[in-house]
This record gives structure tokens, C-alpha cells and sequence, in this order.
């Protein structure tokens, strides 16, 4: 009797087990990614200053005076972004000391992210009330008692 039982058991576990516990088949497992930090316009690029290459904002604030905005570019190599960065600063109408050009070392052949550019730029106010603009892992303006983005794996 025991085994009858055991056995009904199992076989109804393995006619529920499909339709209960499993995920909805979307085909999109990544999470919502916060909207571009320079395209949202929080706290906007000095004027006629635009970014010509891919690029992903790493941090952004205020210290000592200047607007310190780290990106890191991807795809292409040093002597392009530095050339693209150039104009761009011209265009604005900044010298080109505002901007640095680092590539990472040791990279892959195929590695997308290629290095990091660090732009000293004069500060700029919030300019937007959109509730994005309060969020630091949107404006990457984070808050000093935060741990380093390394500590989080």
C-alpha cells in the first residue's frame, strides 16, 4: 500500500512539476539598464560639448571646484578616441587638457571596453527634475560613504 501511495505521489509531482515553480520564458534575462547619465541630461555637458564614440559613464562629481567625469570607451583605439575627444573639446570650445586618454593594459584582442577617459569639466547644477536624476547608480554621482564599485564583486 505504501508503495502505491509513494508511487501516485511521484507520478503527480512529475505531472504538476512543469506548471509550478518555473520562470515565464521571455528570452530577455538581463535586468532594466538606467537610462544613459549624459543623454538624461541631469547634469548636462557643457555647451556644444558632445561624445562621438561609445563610451559608458563610470562616475561623476564635484571635486575641488571641477566637475570630474569618468567614462570608460569602448571598441576603438587610443589615437581615435584622443582624436575624436579633441575635436569634440574644440568644437566646445575647452582645452584639451580637460580631458585624459588612458587605455587598460593587457587587454584581449577582442575585449570591448578598451580604457578609461577622465574629463575635468566646471560644474554644472542639476537641471532636471526627473526622478532619475535623484538616483546616484543613474547619475553616478555616488554618495562618499559608499563602498567602491570593487566591492560589490
Amino acid at each position: 500500500m505504501m508503495r502505491w501511495v509513494a508511487g501516485a505521489v511521484c507520478a503527480l509531482a512529475v505531472l504538476v512539476s512543469p506548471h509550478v515553480g518555473r520562470a515565464e520564458p521571455t528570452g530577455n534575462y538581463r535586468p532594466d539598464l538606467p537610462p544613459d547619465t549624459i543623454a538624461l541630461g541631469c547634469y548636462p555637458l557643457p555647451d556644444g560639448l558632445t561624445l562621438d564614440f561609445p563610451y559608458q559613464v563610470r562616475s561623476d562629481g564635484d571635486l575641488d571646484g571641477k566637475r570630474h567625469l569618468v567614462l570608460h570607451w569602448d571598441e576603438l583605439d587610443e589615437a581615435e578616441v584622443r582624436e575624436r575627444l579633441d575635436a569634440a573639446l574644440d568644437r566646445a570650445g575647452l582645452p584639451r587638457r580637460a580631458a585624459s586618454v588612458t587605455p587598460l593594459e593587457n587587454l584581449p584582442p577582442d575585449s570591448i571596453v578598451r580604457g578609461t577617459v577622465e574629463l575635468e569639466l566646471p560644474v554644472v547644477k542639476l537641471a532636471s527634475d526627473d526622478p532619475d536624476c535623484l538616483n546616484p547608480r543613474t547619475t553616478k554621482r555616488f554618495p562618499a560613504d559608499w563602498a567602491p564599485s570593487t566591492a560589490y564583486g
